[in-house]
């Protein structure tokens, strides 16, 4: 079901203390899951704060939700492959808005990895 899916709802803790969701790119390899963020957004700063996440995927009326402690991948190597292998799993539009930010550089982009390998999960796939 996660490598069927390509989108996903990541939810992180607000400052208020209340859920955050947004819609990220992901992808699932079997272990772990991976997102790239820009480290000005939000969600980076509250996981950063509060490492417990949760990602959600939708496909009409079946989901997965799973939940762990996120992991910040923000140096070189292990940042650039895991990028690259997002980048690799997504459509060539999606795709395409990465490679600008590896022509760019990651750092002058502000491109950051979450990773997460899932401690739980629940749903209806």
């Amino acid at each position: 079901f996660l490598r069927a899916g390509r989108f996903a709802l990541l939810t992180t803790t607000a400052a208020s203390g209340g859920p955050q969701s947004t819609m990220v790119s992901y992808d699932w390899n079997g272990t772990d899951l991976v997102v790239s963020l820009r480290d000005t957004a939000v969600k980076w700063t509250n996981l950063l704060r509060q490492p417990r996440i949760a990602i959600t995927v939708v496909d009409d009326q079946k989901y997965l939700s799973v939940y762990g402690q996120a992991e910040a991948v923000t140096a070189d190597p292990e940042r650039y492959e895991l990028t690259r292998r997002l980048q690799n799993s997504l459509s060539p539009d999606h795709a395409a808005m990465l490679e600008k930010d590896f022509e760019k550089g990651l750092d002058a982009a502000h491109r950051v990895v979450v990773r997460l390998v899932p401690t739980r999960a629940a749903g209806r796939c």
